[in-house]
């Protein structure tokens, strides 16, 4: 009985480890809305979640904001990113990813200085890497 409760105690701390997708004070993702058509996103990473996934977040999330506003394109305009390793321990780390998006539909006045990305091809191709479906 003991062996188990160490195990389920063990198993309940790792399922904790990684950043969740979601927003809570531990890390994750959110959309703050800045103008009509600007978002800022921030994506944020404890140390078991690599940069390059919460860079993934980040942009997870501008295309979900972007269709959850009716838009189709963004584009970011701002974009900063922190992170951290401890050298002595080189496991821990942390990542902050900061970016502004503006987001457009389909109008070609828009579009014309380019550097959009499409909502739906980031949600096809980064959505189920993240939240595969059984």
């Amino acid at each position: 009985m003991r062996a188990f409760a160490i195990y389920a105690v063990l198993l309940c701390m790792l399922a904790g480890c990684s950043t969740r997708y979601d927003s809570t004070w531990r890390g994750g993702v959110e959309a703050k809305r800045i103008s009509e058509s600007q978002y800022l996103i921030t994506a944020k990473g404890n140390y078991h979640t690599e940069q390059r996934v919460i860079e993934e977040f980040a942009l997870l999330k501008a295309a979900e904001t972007t269709v959850a506003n009716n838009k189709m394109k963004f584009k970011v305009v701002d974009a900063n990113v922190k992170s951290f390793v401890n050298y002595l321990r080189k496991t821990s780390r942390w990542a902050t990813v900061n970016m502004t998006i503006e987001m457009a539909g389909e109008n070609p006045d828009d579009l014309a200085d380019g550097g959009y990305f499409t909502a739906k091809e980031i949600l096809d191709t980064l959505g189920p890497k993240h939240f595969p479906k059984d």
